[in-house]
């Protein structure tokens, strides 16, 4: 058989890298980094697509600037070598010196079985070469200190690489040690080691050397452990050098987004300021403009089109490529434009149905490459996006550093019953001589279904093609599923050309040998074929000759019709392509959402959706003051999209990267970065305050006026007031609830809490004193006992409290719900629905509230639900006490059988902890609070931010969340408003893949019931409101006037205002039309002096709208940028 590669096809590539100091640690990232300039050096027609965080980009340029980024990395470190911390303790210590001022002391722990210091190396151009690693051992502790070596390929450890010293005897004396090592071919990395094991131990390591032998060449840098230095972020060699790259054309840098997360799941406000942190850290590290968004994750939302262009992107790339929390929809063209629901467009590469999958994107072959042509994509490019670690850059004279994108497999294989090795632990080994690349053994295990289950499976590396018999031998554990095997020496290959002989299974500790005639001395005897994947050519023969075992082996050659992709860049595709002509309307419609909501109880959106918050609210008060905040709360946004990397969130069980030093998990980093947020929120707020206990100021940072009560808490000195009231700007007392909670020995108040109610200005205050005086009595909302529960009510809504849940009537007693608004959820024993055991009336200033107690399955609960007097809004809060482990929303994956799912079971949110709306409506019209819109959901379960609503006719039902979450939207037969409070059971990334729920954790929550339509209703400014209370903070002359308002908005309903912050001596605001049809807006400035539309990065466009006050149009959807120029500060 000629073995002539022949070229099916030659298709565009983009190969593309996701990572940096979150998927690895600051070694392992600058290792992946000098892999990937060697192989560009390598490989002159290579480029790559790198989406690089932007966040490890700025650290790389700045170095640490939070507490978060230094935890854990405190001290100094040894130059070159790292090891796990929470293992144990390393540390140079000159106590631990042979040779020099300083050697390491490792000490390992009980309970723990090992502690390791590492240096790891590439393999590069050391295949086959003969090492010694060498060292001095003092043992102070334990038998187990050791030299250890071994080395990995891309799929992991090389089976049979390890290579170990004798252990040296805890004597406390100097021995030296030496291990000899034969770097195995298709090794990517090695792993010399100085080790602990067996037990706790204490050993001093010093001098050591891995020395290549025929050369001499030293491969271990500070061998001695003499260097330290402070762990630092900053590598301003490599941005240098990444610079030089992009420069020549080889490297583009794509995405944007500063912490790279799934974007459909953090904050409205927190999506723009992604990118502006983000594209802005790129162009100041890389001095590159991101032009094209694309993203290893499903990381999107409807409104990427008009947030993007906004931005000045050219176009984005469509397409997941690791699809487990979410997947973009196929579309078969080459470029389309993205139509987004306001009607902005973008050039948009989508991902064809020949190659895409559920959870990612297939590698081309022959037939992929046909259908594509088939369906008249002229030019099919071809995506990757892998992670970046140093094990999977390419090596230089790879396939795929080639261009070479398909290649099939052949093999000589046997089928055997594995029943009788089910949890037994298997080696298969043999001998391979290779001529060409790609010849290795492999086994797995199939079950009943002829499925692989996971990790069922092990790869030898490839043999080395010199001609040479070469010994090799996996491992394999065996799963409990098992019934069948299938050893095989195997080809996977463009061309390949192999002998295999002395193919041997046995089980572990056993040596009889399990397969028959295994050095085909029989011919095929005894049940192997040879076999082969489709499109590929092999012929296998057994031949008596030159055999490593016995007189005879098999030959086996083959050739695949291969695929040829030709490196491009995303821009350069786009320029190949041309121009876009077909409109795809609404490209979001249809994509999958896998978000684990609710797991670990949702805490870290809780405290996500908190600092965001609290960031906004310190921006607008800044902007009201006239005030610039500078650095400092743009570094509240930096630790807040720190703390919602996609990994931060999706692996919040588990931790990696830079981050594993310091945090057990992801979620305490998250926890972490947003606490350290707030305070800086509380720094800067607390800045602007005066001294005085008796002269406050009422602040409201929302865009429009509000009439509410507003909570005062006062600690007073002596002597001042005995009934204190608050008299407003115009001399008069304010209409208040006042609770004096102590006294100072002369009777005066020294505890107190107001509730009193005024009005106030959009984006202003209105200052007030502290004062004796009876106030005006305000309205209050009433609570009483019924039978066993408690009635809440005002005069817009009554609430019934009862052991089934929450009855909601109108005035005249029309019940609002379908049912009892309660509590469901699927726990191991069942589905399980809430029971109120206890509810008791109470009232809390003006407010009437019912509190209790209940259950759910096993889970207790506490619970207030609560009423004010003006307003038809009802607030619940439900507390959970989850205790040591509790499992919730366990469902089947969707659909049964199918791997992998479509929505997995983290994702079967329809079975999570959730409270349940039941609705009055027979064919109910939902709505999702998304990024900047209203969104109708496209599937039963669908990501909620801040509220979702269903109406029919005029009757409307809205719920507001304190956290991203889900909702269930349910039609029939019994229509339901579902949303998601908690998950505890399977993941894919939590320890031994099992996440339950543990602890307390609180939800608030809020229904608003109306007739209308929402704007009248106002339900997107409700949401508002529940997010910026009213701040009450002590007079200073920061705020001067009586009253003030920056801004006002009329018709003030209209629109959203989603962010006002000053930034450079400039008010920027942003405005977003939540609500249906085309409206006129009159804005008006305090103290502008011109007001200009501006991009989402706040650079002007177009001319001014005129002084104090602009008119627009804005869309349904539409979001408007504004930039006022001020002459004095606003106050």
């Amino acid at each position: 058989m000629a073995l002539v590669m022949a070229f099916l096809a030659k298709v565009l590539l983009v190969d593309g890298w996701h990572g940096g100091y979150f998927l690895t640690d600051v070694l392992a990232y600058r290792e992946a980094l000098e892999r990937l300039f060697s192989l560009l050096e390598g490989q002159p027609k290579y480029k790559a697509a790198m989406e690089l965080e932007p966040y490890t980009l700025e650290a790389m340029l700045y170095g640490e600037r939070f507490e978060v980024e230094r935890r854990g990395r405190e001290k100094p470190t040894i130059v070159g070598w790292s090891w796990s911390r929470r293992r144990g303790r390393a540390a140079p210590q000159r106590d631990a010196a042979r040779l020099g001022s300083y050697g390491v002391r490792l000490e390992l722990p009980e309970g723990v079985d090992w502690i390791n210091l590492c240096q790891p190396k590439p393999a590069a151009g050391l295949e086959g070469k003969r090492l010694i690693f060498s060292g001095w051992i003092r043992a102070l502790k334990g038998r187990g200190a050791h030299l250890y070596i071994d080395a990995w390929d891309e799929a992991g450890f090389i089976p049979g690489s390890a290579r170990v010293s004798d252990p040296v005897p805890p004597d406390g004396r100097w021995h030296f040690v030496k291990v000899e090592f034969i770097v195995p071919y298709g090794a990517v990395t090695i792993f010399p080691q100085a080790k602990i094991t067996g037990g706790p131990g204490v050993a001093d390591f010093d001098g050591l050397s891995l020395e290549v032998v025929e050369t001499g060449e030293e491969l271990l840098e500070n061998g001695g452990f003499e260097e330290t230095r402070m762990p630092s972020l900053r590598d301003l060699e490599n941005l240098r050098r990444l610079r030089r790259w992009i420069r020549r054309g080889r490297l583009e840098i794509v995405g944007g987004a500063y912490s790279q997360p799934i974007l459909y799941a953090i904050g409205q406000e927190a999506v723009l300021r992604e990118f502006l942190l983000g594209t802005r850290a790129v162009e100041e590290a890389l001095g590159a403009t991101v032009k094209v968004y694309a993203a290893q994750e499903p990381d999107w939302v409807g409104q990427i089109p008009q947030i993007l262009k906004g931005f000045g992107f050219r176009a984005v790339l469509y397409r997941t490529h690791w699809g487990a929390f979410g997947s973009a929809p196929p579309k078969d063209a080459e470029v389309v434009l993205w139509e987004g629901p306001c009607g902005a467009r973008i050039a948009c590469i989508p991902h064809p149905s020949p190659i895409w999958r559920p959870w990612g994107s297939s590698a081309p072959n022959p037939r992929s490459v046909a259908e594509c042509k088939r369906l008249g994509i002229k030019t099919p490019l071809f995506t990757f996006f892998h992670d970046f670690s140093p094990r999977r850059v390419h090596k230089t004279r790879s396939l795929l550093a080639r261009g070479i994108l398909w290649a099939g497999w052949a093999h000589v294989c046997l089928r055997m019953d594995a029943t009788r090795f089910r949890g037994r632990t298997l080696i298969f080994s043999g001998w391979i001589r290779a001529r060409k690349p790609g010849a290795h053994l492999y086994i797995d295990a199939h079950d009943a279904r002829g499925r692989v289950p996971s990790g069922a499976y092990a790869r030898s590396p490839d043999v080395r093609p010199d001609g040479r018999w070469h010994k090799v031998a996996i491992r394999l554990r065996v799963p409990e599923s098992a019934v069948h095997l299938f050893p095989q020496g195997r080809i996977i290959s463009a061309e390949g050309d192999a002998d295999f002989d002395g193919l041997s299974l046995e089980v572990e500790g056993e040596g009889k040998g399990l397969l028959p005639n295994p050095s085909f001395e029989e011919g095929l005897e005894g049940g192997w074929s040879i076999g082969h994947s489709q499109g590929v050519e092999a012929e296998g023969e057994v031949v008596e000759g030159e055999a490593a075992h016995g007189r005879k082996f098999v030959r086996l050659r083959m050739r695949s019709r291969a695929v040829r992709g030709e490196f491009v860049t995303l821009e350069e595709y786009l320029e190949i392509v041309g121009e876009p002509k077909e409109v795809w309307r609404d490209a979001y419609q249809g994509f999958v959402h896998r978000f684990p909501f609710g797991l670990l109880g949702g805490r870290q959106q809780r405290a996500d959706r908190e600092a965001e918050d609290s960031i906004l609210r310190t921006e607008r008060l800044y902007a009201i003051v006239g005030r610039d905040p500078g650095e400092d709360i743009w570094d509240a946004w930096r630790l807040l999209l720190i703390g919602h990397h996609h990994d931060a969130w999706v692996c919040a069980p588990v931790v990696f990267g830079l981050w594993r030093w310091g945090f057990k998990r992801y979620a305490d980093l998250s926890l972490s970065a947003c606490r350290e947020a707030r305070k800086i929120c509380k720094r800067l707020t607390e800045a602007l305050e005066g001294d005085d206990p008796l002269r406050l100021v009422l602040v409201n940072v929302c865009g429009f006026g509000r009439r509410e009560f507003v909570n005062v808490k006062l600690t007073l000195p002596d002597g001042l007031v005995r009934l204190p009231a608050l008299k407003g700007p115009d001399g008069n007392l304010l209409p208040a609830v006042v609770e004096v909670r102590g006294r100072h020995p002369d009777g005066t108040a020294k505890e107190a809490e107001i509730w009193a109610l005024l009005d106030l200005p959009p984006m202003g205050y209105v200052r007030c004193e502290v004062v004796d005086g009876k106030p005006p009595e305000p309205p209050r909302a009433r609570a009483k006992r019924a039978g066993e529960g408690v009635v809440l009510e005002n005069r817009l809504v009554r609430v019934e409290v009862r052991r089934g849940g929450l009855f909601l009537l109108s005035p005249e007693g029309e019940l609002l719900t379908g049912g009892p608004v309660h509590i469901a959820g699927r726990f191991q024993e069942g589905d399980e629905v809430w029971e109120i055991t206890e509810a008791r009336p109470g009232r809390r200033g003006p407010f009437a509230i019912a509190e209790g107690r209940g259950r759910i399955g096993r889970v207790p609960f506490t619970f207030e639900a609560s009423l004010s007097p003006l307003s038809p809004l009802v607030k619940l809060a439900v507390e959970f006490d989850f205790g040591e482990g509790v499992v919730v929303g366990e469902g089947e994956p969707l659909p049964p059988g199918r791997k992998p799912p479509s929505v997995p079971v983290w994702a079967r949110d329809d079975c999570k902890l959730r409270l349940c709306v039941p609705l009055p409506f027979h064919r109910p019209e939902f709505l999702a609070h998304n990024a900047f819109e209203l969104r109708r959901p496209h599937d039963v379960r669908f990501p909620i931010l801040r509220f979702a609503v269903a109406r029919e006719g005029e009757r409307v039902v809205a719920v507001y969340t304190d956290r991203q979450t889900a909702g269930v939207f349910r039609k029939g037969p019994r229509p339901s408003l579902e949303v998601v409070l908690a998950y505890g059971g399977r993941f894919i990334y939590a320890p031994h893949e099992f996440a339950p729920l543990r602890g307390r954790e609180r939800y608030e929550l809020a229904l608003l019931f109306g007739r209308g339509d929402l704007e009248s209703l106002r339900v997107a400014q409700v949401a508002e409101e529940l997010a910026h209370p009213a701040l009450v903070l002590r007079a200073s002359p920061s705020f001067p006037r009586p009253r003030f308002s920056l801004l006002s908005l009329e018709p003030e309903g209209a629109v959203v205002l989603t962010a006002a912050y000053i930034d450079g001596g400039r008010l920027l605001l942003r405005l977003w039309r939540p609500y249906r049809r085309e409206r006129g807006l009159t804005i008006r400035v305090a103290g502008a002096t011109e007001i200009r539309p501006c991009d989402m990065r706040g650079r002007p466009e177009g001319g001014p709208l005129d002084g104090e006050r602009a008119v627009i149009r804005m869309r349904e959807a539409q979001i408007v940028n504004l930039v006022a120029s001020l002459t004095k500060p606003s106050t």
